[in-house]
């Protein structure tokens, strides 16, 4: 899943229907494109989604 397409779409989709999402901030899957690199795109999204439709996390922090 692509983080600008399916990962963007599911955690604010779910915040919409009042879900507490939380977002591992390191486990993105973006790949490089023509405007931006991977990296932009994962900081951009950490940025976007960790401002009030998700709690961010890295994996290492995730408890299963």
């Amino acid at each position: 899943m692509q983080t600008e397409f399916c990962i963007d779409t599911v955690v604010r989709a779910a915040y919409e229907r009042s879900y507490k999402v939380t977002l591992v901030s390191d486990g993105h899957t973006p790949f490089d494109t023509r405007g931006l690199a991977a990296a932009g795109i994962i900081a951009h999204h950490n940025a976007t989604l960790g401002s009030g439709f998700a709690t961010l996390k890295k994996a290492e922090e995730i408890v299963f």
